[in-house]
């Protein structure tokens, strides 16, 4: 009775249990303990056969194991545990699993099936086809065995086939082919992650990096050592301005590749984007294209700064703080912007924390009477002003706005105003030094 239940033939020992009861050899208490292992092991045996059809494989493993605590000498049991362990993608464990059955099962052609496949899951197809082709013949008949000679006939040709496609630059025709190939071992990593790497690289050659960061995803996930997979998904996480994540890629592949794809400098351009990521956009302040000439970023600072004045948001006091902000914010970035050697030192993100721009507004080049202009009429005055010295042109600064007027712009020493009859009626006002 315990060698049948010790090799799982569950149908066996209920009959000779059933028997035993049935010719008073036994009674049921006598029987008792095996009774209850058979009992066990059929409801264990009804579980494990729900989750090889749902392909739950962990679920699998798991009541195969606890069969096997009572049932150690199956041979069956042991060969669902390697294939199980195959197909979660255990790969590692299943290699070693299989090493420890081999000198007892090395003659079973479902043993050698499964080692082949451990084996392809190694990348090592050389190998892996001498196991297939001993189990065809122990068991001519092996249809799945049969089936795995065939795909590894197909894998090569398919990968050269997706790669002269890429180098045509049929990226569409190549992401087919490429997919192909993932489906032929799905828990081939070594193999796989390769293939994953090359259709990321179509992809983003489409544009499409969302799937492109996908497939480098399960590139890595596959191998995680791929050094060449780290640079690219830096790469692309550069492109997308994901800096962070560039950076941490290309660490990656510097600690695994320190002298390979020329992941130094890339690494060092990445923390140099970060860096200047980082730090206040003065285009984005004053609402202008990179490319914008001296006019437009004088344009831009001069209606910024009138609006963000203070003076003229002095009321709700956390308006105020908001408009100190932004009046502090708007100087800097004009003192750095309208400055050519600051600009391109800005620009090229190269030392950033010796901009002298301090909350200043040294060196910004401000004609008064093209803001005087745009003010020309108002009511109300904007006293405060005065604080505005170090403008080149100005002198000292603005004294205050009475009555709508520049008057009272003090500290322009040996400047002198002048008004003159427009011929609409209207005053105008120049500001003339000297």
């Amino acid at each position: 009775m315990q060698g049948l239940i010790a090799l799982d033939n569950i149908p066996e020992a209920k009959s000779v249990l059933e028997e035993a009861v049935a010719r008073d050899i036994a009674s049921k208490t006598e029987l008792a303990s095996e009774i209850k292992s058979v009992k066990e092991l059929d409801e264990t045996q009804q579980a494990l056969d729900k989750a090889i059809q749902r392909q739950n494989w962990s679920s699998a493993l798991y009541y195969v194991n606890e069969k096997l605590r009572t049932c150690p000498a199956s041979i069956k049991l042991r060969l669902n545990r390697l294939e199980f362990l195959l197909e979660a993608g255990n790969n590692d464990e299943a290699t070693k699993y299989s090493q420890q059955l081999f000198n007892e099962l090395v003659d079973h052609p479902r043993f050698l099936y499964l080692r082949g496949m451990c084996l392809v899951n190694e990348g090592n197809m050389g190998q892996a086809k001498k196991f297939f082709t001993e189990a065809m013949k122990k068991d001519p008949d092996y249809a799945a065995c049969a089936k795995a000679i065939k795909k590894l006939k197909k894998t090569e040709s398919l990968k050269d086939e997706a790669s002269a496609l890429f180098k045509s630059g049929d990226f569409k025709k190549a992401i087919e082919g490429f997919t192909a190939c993932l489906e032929l071992f799905p828990n081939n990593k070594n193999y796989n992650s390769s293939i994953y790497l090359n259709r990321a690289i179509c992809f983003s050659k489409l544009k499409e990096q969302d799937k492109a960061l996908h497939d480098l995803n399960k590139a890595i996930e596959c191998n995680p050592d791929y050094a060449k997979a780290y640079v690219k998904r830096g790469e692309i996480n550069t492109e997308l301005e994901n800096y962070e994540e560039a950076v941490r890629d290309f660490e990656n592949a510097k600690r695994i590749s320190p002298s390979e794809f020329g992941v130094q400098q890339k690494c060092k351009d990445a923390k140099l984007r970060l860096k200047q990521a980082k730090r206040k956009d003065y285009y984005k302040i004053l609402g202008v294209d990179k490319d914008a000439d001296a006019n437009a970023i004088k344009k831009a600072y001069r209606k910024l700064a009138l609006k963000w004045h203070p003076d003229k948001n002095s009321g709700d006091e956390a308006q105020k703080t908001k408009a100190e902000k932004m009046f502090k914010d708007i100087g800097e970035a004009y003192a750095v912007l309208s400055d050519p050697e600051k600009k391109r030192r800005y620009d090229s993100g190269v030392d950033l924390e010796d901009l002298e721009h301090g909350g200043g507004f040294g060196g910004a080049n401000i004609d008064p009477s093209q803001i005087f202009q745009m003010f020309f009429g108002g009511g109300g005055g904007m006293g405060g002003m005065g604080g505005m010295g170090g403008m080149d042109d100005m002198g000292g600064g603005f004294g205050g706005f009475p009555g709508g007027m520049f008057t009272g712009m003090g500290g322009a020493q040996g400047g002198k105003r002048y008004f003159k009859q427009g011929k609409d009626g209207a005053q105008t006002f120049e500001f003339r030094f000297g």
